[in-house]
């Protein structure tokens, strides 16, 4: 358990070394034809049970973007990725999480056709916004977790704003 804490805590210096640097990047990547309207691909662990996808929904739609259902290759595309590691007493006890969010902009690239259909590969745009902490089993660590996707939902919507003249 100490070593996953520990490769966590590295990636969580990564991505907020990636964070400060994006801040010097030019947003051109974000740009959208259609800027109101989005594909998200969102995964939520099954250990984090809370399904904080909603949390996603409203954010959009306070964002006046309307979340699409299908996508096409080379569009952007939002991913939000919310992993969690249960974190357990010695008793065996359910304590809460150790949880990591990511939401990355990209796009889903036709990798190679052949007879069976389409390989697709994500290529995932420089400007990773992420979070990582640890919550308790009960409401509020519910609600940080909900406060967390909402900060860094809405760092990753304020450039995509600010990308496409908004």
């Amino acid at each position: 358990m100490r070593y996953l804490l520990m490769s966590l805590a590295t990636c969580v210096l990564v991505f907020t070394y990636n964070a400060r640097a994006q801040s010097k990047v030019d947003l051109s990547h974000l740009k959208n034809e259609k800027p109101d309207e989005l594909f998200v691909e969102f995964h939520e662990d099954t250990q984090c049970g809370w399904n904080l996808e909603p949390i996603v929904d409203s954010e959009l739609e306070k964002a006046g973007i309307n979340r699409k259902r299908s996508w096409d290759f080379d569009e952007l595309v939002l991913y939000v990725n919310i992993y969690c590691i249960e974190n357990e007493n010695s008793a065996g006890e359910l304590q809460g999480y150790v949880y990591d969010m990511n939401i990355a902009f990209g796009h889903f690239v036709r990798f190679e056709s052949h007879a069976e259909g389409v390989f697709v590969r994500m290529h995932m745009e420089p400007g990773d916004y992420s979070t990582f902490g640890v919550v308790t089993n009960d409401e509020a660590g519910r609600q940080k977790m909900r406060d967390s996707l909402r900060e860094i939902k809405g760092r990753a919507l304020a450039d995509y704003w600010k990308a496409n003249g908004k």
